[in-house]
């Protein structure tokens, strides 16, 4: 990962490299922060895991986030 990945998400990654997660049989990221956003897609091909599932969370409270972030959920819960 490229160093500008804050070092949480640096280390998250290079433990399950290494194997220290071999007990999960899937991961769900949510958009915490732009680390997170822009190694989801590292994380899904470099883990091979069978499930894997981004949820996309609103920044700002107004009744449209609500709804946006009620349809994310829904679709969360189809995927799953």
């Amino acid at each position: 990962m490229e160093t500008i990945v804050c070092p949480f998400i640096r280390s998250c990654f290079d433990l399950s490299v290494k194997g220290k997660y071999d007990f999960l049989s899937g991961m769900v990221i949510p958009h915490g922060c732009d680390s997170m956003v822009r190694s989801y897609s590292t994380w899904n091909y470099s883990l091979n895991l069978p499930y894997f599932h981004f949820v996309n969370t609103p920044s700002v409270v107004k009744e449209s986030s609500f709804e946006f972030f009620e349809e994310e959920l829904k679709a969360y819960k189809k995927s799953l």
